[in-house]
């Protein structure tokens, strides 16, 4: 598999400022794992309606989808993954606990690519954002399934149960389709799936960064005692020395930048990017080395929140020791000539800003800090200046309601949804807008795994996994297995 990059993008609106940081680095973790998923596997190719919902409306595309028969005896399941915000070769690459089991339940594998991302774009793209939607990729994952299992297989979702896999935005795919489509899914496996943080029924904004926060404490991570004081600590001084031009001048040089800091917005644009880097290292916080968040090109440290820790309490001067945690993940490479602190590059660019699409249509999720309960500052979540930024990106406003009218958050949970695992690690910081509680009457369970990152259950099995991620593991097979005896 050759390297993919994609990221994930939040939205943070403050003071009037608008910045898109990255959260997740996608990568191919091929050479830092013994196991992979196995050779042979079928790269194909299904035409889709560019609009499912509007039957005048004719133009197609090529959605891209990989198939896997070698295992499939035709009376075993389909595991799918409904593809993320990425190239679906990053799904193939790493959901091992799909490549481990299939072959046991004889299933026949399916990953298929989310629409307008990796090759599945559709022509004159950007023309056509109007199309980039949740209701629309779960169309597409819905026509392919129904299509493809009845022309290639000669089977239908209701004689071969189909399990949904999915980490993350696939995760509130996975789980979505269940509810909106279980005629085609039977039962789905939902990984540090945040369904409840677009939706904001009963989500604190500022949970977020009270987990990223608890990662870098003793009694959590494992972390210095002296490293939350000190990160927050060094977050005044930026914005001390930020607010004159010699301070800018001396903020540049010490951190090392690409492009000098030339207005107090520029600062806050560094602190949100350094903030950036600190959470996307708690999200990484595996017991392991690993590549997942580092874009594919090196490995991050095992228990990287402990290595950036480190560097907060054995350096004198905070601003240095800021700059070296950050770049646990910035300067994974450990060959950064400066710090591209504006924004990233390459192909991962697009992807990014087609997640950022959706995250200001449909996935319009809060963040807030208040520099008290965790190690940043005071960041309020300011919706109007996110819709303007979004206004003025992308020419749309948000509707933040609208996922809980579609969807329905914790009522449809309890009343109208059936047969999901939604697993959360205990050091992810996306559980905050995770399921929490458990429905045993529908078949719906709630894990929280200890030591666990983000949806370290889907990954290849490791020597260092804590028991709770292999008991984890064993629970969503137990789960499948009732699933697909149904």
């Amino acid at each position: 598999w050759i390297l993919f990059e994609s990221a994930c993008f939040v939205l943070m609106a403050q003071a009037n400022v608008f910045v898109l940081f990255t959260l997740v680095l996608c990568c191919n973790l091929g050479s830092a794992l013994a196991n992979g998923p196995p050779t042979g596997i079928k790269e194909e190719w299904f035409t889709q309606y560019l609009d499912h919902f509007n039957f005048r409306h004719t133009s197609t595309f090529k959605q891209r989808y990989f198939v896997y028969d070698s295992y499939w005896n035709k009376k075993g399941p389909v595991f799918f993954y409904p593809g993320n915000e990425a190239s679906v070769t990053l799904f193939v690459n790493h959901t091992g606990l799909i490549w481990e089991n299939a072959q046991s339940f004889n299933a026949l594998v399916i990953f298929a690519e989310h629409r307008f991302f990796g090759k599945s774009m559709p022509p004159n793209w950007k023309a056509n954002l109007d199309y980039l939607s949740v209701e629309q990729a779960m169309a597409d994952f819905s026509v392919l399934l129904t299509d493809v299992l009845k022309a290639q297989f000669n089977t239908t979702p209701a004689d071969t149960p189909v399990i949904a896999f999915g980490g993350s935005y696939g995760g509130m795919l996975a789980a979505w389709m269940r509810m909106k489509y279980p005629n085609i899914i039977r039962g789905s496996i939902a990984a540090s799936a945040p369904i409840l943080l677009p939706d904001g029924d009963g989500v604190n904004p500022e949970m977020f960064y009270r987990i990223v926060t608890q990662d870098a404490t003793p009694q959590v991570g494992g972390a210095s005692a002296k490293c939350v004081p000190n990160v927050r600590n060094a977050f005044k001084e930026l914005f001390k020395q930020g607010k004159t031009a010699m301070g800018r001048s001396q903020l540049s040089k010490l951190f090392n930048l690409c492009t000098p800091l030339q207005t107090t917005s520029d600062v806050l644009a560094l602190a949100t990017w350094l903030q950036g880097g600190i959470a996307t290292i708690g999200q990484a916080d595996y017991p392991y080395p690993c590549s997942y968040f580092a874009n594919g090109v090196a490995l991050l440290p095992a228990w990287p929140m402990r290595v950036a820790c480190d560097f907060m309490t054995q350096e004198a001067n905070l601003l240095i020791g800021l700059r070296n945690a950050a770049g646990v993940l910035y300067n994974v490479t450990h060959n950064q000539k400066c710090y591209n602190w504006k924004g990233s590059s390459g192909p991962g660019q697009i992807d990014g800003y087609l997640w950022g699409y959706i995250q200001c249509t449909e996935v319009v999720a809060p963040f807030s800090t208040n520099g008290v309960q965790d190690m940043f500052w005071n960041q309020p979540w300011n919706l109007t200046a996110t819709q303007e930024a979004c206004k003025q990106t992308y020419g749309v406003v948000g509707r933040p309601n609208w996922a809980h009218v579609q969807f329905g958050g914790v009522g449809s949970v309890k009343q109208m949804l059936s047969n999901v695992v939604f697993s959360n690690g205990q050091l992810d910081p996306w559980r905050a807008g995770g399921i929490d509680f458990s429905v045993p009457e529908r078949n719906v369970t709630a894990l929280v795994i200890e030591q666990s990152a983000h949806h370290m259950d889907l990954m290849f099995s490791n020597p260092k996994d804590p028991p709770s991620v292999v008991k984890a593991r064993q629970f969503e097979l137990g789960q499948i297995r009732r699933w697909v005896k149904r």
